[in-house]
């Protein structure tokens, strides 16, 4: 697994790799089950100036758009998304990809709530 959705109250829509210190013991953002994994991967995120995903068509074009795009702080999280949105991100396994955010609904500050993305991956 190479990110995970949640809502907070200061952060609000979220995505994060799994290594992200929102998920160290006593965060109260830990999600059923990731504190017991043994490993927990690391991926960064960065913004994009893209509002769809229509002029992606091969490889070139996503490393362009990870390598162009500006470092979220801390860059394991990508905080306060909105749909429309489209952010990069890079695996562990170095592969990178472009996240489309579709649709943010039903979110509330007990963090319930649901992202629906559209995402492109390198091959």
């Amino acid at each position: 697994i190479d990110m995970i959705f949640f809502y907070g109250a200061t952060n609000k829509a979220t995505l994060a790799a799994p290594n992200d210190g929102s998920f160290d013991a006593g965060s109260g953002q830990i999600p059923d089950g990731v504190d017991g994994w043994s490993h927990r991967n690391a991926t960064t995120f960065k913004t994009t100036s893209l509002s769809d995903l229509s002029s992606i068509t091969n490889s070139t074009a996503i490393t362009s758009a990870y390598t162009n795009g500006t470092d979220f702080s801390p860059n394991s999280r990508a905080n306060n998304l909105s749909q429309g949105q489209v952010i990069a991100f890079q695996t562990e396994g170095h592969k990178m990809g472009l996240a489309y955010i579709s649709q943010i609904s039903g979110t509330d500050t007990n963090g319930n709530g649901t992202m629906t993305i559209n995402v492109v991956v390198q091959k």
